[in-house]
C-alpha cells in the first residue's frame, strides 16, 4: 500500500487549522444561553448603542471586541451568541 506524504507546509497549517478549530468545538455546547450579569448586558446594549458614557460598555469600551460582535450580530441576528 503506497504511502502519502504530506509536505511539512500544508502539515503545519492543519495542525494550526486544528488548534484553532478546537476551543471553538469545546466552547460551543457550553456556551451561555442568557446575559447573566449586568456587565453582559452593558456589553449586549454596546451592539445596540455604543456609549461609553452611558457604559455600553463600561470605559475603556473594547471597540474591537464590540465591532466584531456587530458584524457577528448583523448575521447570527442574538448579541449573546455573536459575543460569546
Amino acid at each position: 500500500m503506497p504511502r502519502i506524504e504530506i509536505n511539512p507546509t500544508k502539515r503545519s497549517t492543519l495542525s494550526l487549522g486544528g488548534i484553532a478549530l478546537l476551543p471553538l468545538l469545546l466552547r460551543l455546547p457550553f456556551r451561555s444561553q442568557t446575559l447573566h450579569n449586568w456587565d453582559s448586558v452593558n456589553f449586549a446594549l454596546g451592539l445596540l448603542d455604543f456609549n461609553v458614557v452611558k457604559h455600553r460598555p463600561h470605559p475603556p469600551g473594547y471597540i474591537l471586541y464590540i465591532e466584531l460582535g456587530k458584524v457577528l450580530n448583523s448575521i447570527l441576528g442574538d448579541p449573546n451568541i455573536s459575543l460569546v
